[in-house]
């Protein structure tokens, strides 16, 4: 069970492009953490490596860099490229990395807790059979390590918490917050606006926008 107080966010995705969106939940979910009498030290950015296979996928080079310029602009954020690293051959488990952000930043906070930033939709693709997620994966997420899951509309978080055995025996460990900003601000939508040629500001941060012109991304 992860009982400290003192905690770090993680965030696994493609972050193709990291947008504005990304980094609310990551606000979000440490000011929900704080109400909560926890410590938040660190929050880690971790794109996906090549061979996750989504057709739309940029190289990892090219994300990597993108994150280290949105985490630029926050003194908490940092990018975290272990699943990217040269070594990797394939793409990483979420509950693997969390392990390893674990074991890494025990190093320098010792007996730290890691929780995973998540959508309610990502919530609920726990259940989807022949899935991403098996049932020992999504146990050691939970039991060891823990869930900040920010509520984006139509979804049911807390309902679905409850219907899920894994999850329920858990439940302590799974913080649903809900958005009280909307934001809806998609990596799928800004490509094809990038591809339209239309504007992106005021979507993502200016760095992450200069990098995508400078090197002619989704064109």
């Amino acid at each position: 069970m992860a009982t400290s107080k003192v905690c770090a966010l993680i965030a696994c995705g493609s972050f193709n492009p990291p947008t504005f969106m990304h980094l609310r939940l990551f606000e979000i979910a440490r000011d929900h953490l704080v109400s909560k009498g926890f410590t938040v030290v660190r929050g880690l950015i971790s794109p996906v490596h090549d061979k996750y296979g989504k057709k739309t996928l940029i190289p990892s080079n090219h994300r990597v860099a993108m994150c280290a310029a949105a985490a630029g602009t926050s003194d908490w954020l940092k990018l975290a490229d272990w699943e990217v690293a040269d070594w990797q051959t394939d793409w990483t488990k979420t509950s693997d990395a969390l392990d390893h952000y674990k074991g890494e930043l025990n190093q320098e906070f010792p007996g730290i807790n890691v929780k995973l930033i998540c959508g309610a939709d990502m919530l609920e693709s726990f259940n989807v059979p022949g899935g991403l997620w098996t049932s020992e994966h999504i146990e050691n997420i939970v039991a060891n390590h823990g869930i900040v899951c920010v509520e984006r509309a139509g979804h049911n978080a807390a309902a679905f918490v409850h219907r899920h055995p894994i999850l329920t025996a858990n439940r302590e460990n799974i913080h649903v917050v809900t958005n009280e900003i909307d934001n809806n601000i998609s990596s799928t939508l800004i490509r094809a606006a990038v591809k339209e040629g239309k504007s992106i500001k005021y979507l993502l941060p200016d760095s992450v926008i200069e990098y995508i012109q400078q090197n002619n991304l989704y064109k």
